[in-house]
């Protein structure tokens, strides 16, 4: 929902992978100028409040940081958004803006940013969608972290079929497409090539 949201108010989502330690959340928050972070308080061993107010001085375009569930984050999801605003802001939007800034891991140096467009994002959902031949009657489950670059592009798909499935937390499938009789796409695609 966050990055819809940012979307139409034509801010650009810069998704952390939340595996980064301080130094690389450090150099992210101050390589992309982020003014505002939202993010969970702690996930596993990672206790990401503590991690944010420790760079948060060092990084001076960050002028706020929400967490999710506490004071701040319940004080942005009960405002009421102004209808009017909102449409001058989206008037001014074009196609070719930045909507989404994606991070690699760094596992070659620091990680390097790629900025991705309103075009980018809902032309390749729309192509991935048309390609695999999604209808109204198909369910996209989306397994991927919530960072990585397939997540702007699968919820983009699963706009186009309606329909979104999304693992929680330490979730596991209990039985596959093949163990349900069901071919995936890929064995499907296999089965129909000529090799």
């Amino acid at each position: 929902m966050i990055q819809y949201a940012t979307a139409q108010i034509g801010a650009i989502l810069v998704t952390i992978d939340p595996a980064y330690r301080t130094e690389e959340l450090e150099y992210v928050l101050n390589q992309s100028s982020i003014v505002l972070v939202l993010s969970a308080k702690s996930f596993k061993t990672s206790d990401y409040a503590g991690m944010l107010a420790a760079v948060g001085g060092r990084c001076p375009h960050l002028h706020d940081v929400v967490i999710i569930g506490l004071s701040g984050w319940s004080a942005i999801a009960g405002t009421e958004a102004d209808a009017g605003a909102l449409r001058d802001v989206q008037a001014g939007l074009r196609s070719s803006d930045a909507i989404n800034i994606q991070y690699t891991s760094g596992t070659t140096g620091f990680p390097k940013g790629a900025t991705l467009t309103h075009a980018n994002i809902l032309n390749n959902g729309y192509l991935v969608g048309e390609c695999l031949e999604y209808t109204d009657a198909d369910r996209v489950c989306i397994p991927v972290l919530f960072y990585h670059y397939l997540a702007p592009l699968q919820y983009t798909e699963s706009a186009i079929s309606g329909w979104l499935v999304m693992p929680g937390q330490g979730a596991a499938a209990l039985r596959t497409a093949g163990q349900q009789g069901m071919e995936s796409g890929w064995e499907a695609g296999q089965a129909g090539s000529t090799q």
